[in-house]
């Protein structure tokens, strides 16, 4: 029978600062993205959750990569395009 593996902590690794990562697909925020010879600012996106519950309309902001928050937008978009077409 194996022995169950200890893990010791503190509370200074509750507050060390998190890399940031895009919410939808996972992959890190980075603010510089260096292409071919050169770097290139990046700005990171925004997406908002919005979500109504005791009847008050509830807001959580989460952090996007450029790619997912143009895509999601998009996305968005076309439905809302769609919707006003059906009627």
């Amino acid at each position: 029978m194996s022995q169950p593996e200890v893990r010791v902590g503190s509370t200074a690794q509750l507050f060390e600062p998190e890399e940031s990562s895009c919410d939808a697909c996972g992959e890190p925020l980075d603010a510089a993205v260096e292409d071919d010879d050169h770097e290139s600012f990046v700005p990171a996106g925004e997406g908002a959750l919005l979500w109504f519950r005791d009847g008050v309309v509830r807001e959580e902001k989460r952090p996007l990569c450029a790619a997912c928050a143009a895509a999601i937008g998009m996305t968005a978009l076309s439905r809302w395009a769609t919707e006003e077409d059906e009627g």
